[in-house]
């Protein structure tokens, strides 16, 4: 499946979803499922990799860089503190 390519506007919601989720007390794997039933089916492909990527032990930022071509305005570095 062709990955989709998220505009800056997409990636700050998902993003800002995604950290909205976290401090609410989700997991990280139950916040990409709820996210990826939330999106259009060829964004949802990205957040199943992405979550395919974070089982199998990598970090988040890893699977965003992996990620990039869908993600391609973020900054990585922000990531690391």
């Amino acid at each position: 499946m062709r990955r989709h390519k998220w505009n800056s506007t997409q990636q700050a919601v998902f993003l800002k979803n995604l950290g909205t989720l976290l401090d609410k007390g989700y997991s990280i794997s139950e916040s990409l499922t709820l996210l990826s039933l939330q999106n259009k089916r060829n964004a949802s492909a990205t957040i199943k990799t992405i979550k395919e990527d974070l089982v199998k032990g990598k970090p988040l930022f890893e699977s965003l860089e992996r990620a990039k071509n869908s993600f391609r305005y973020i900054r990585l570095p922000l990531f690391c503190f």
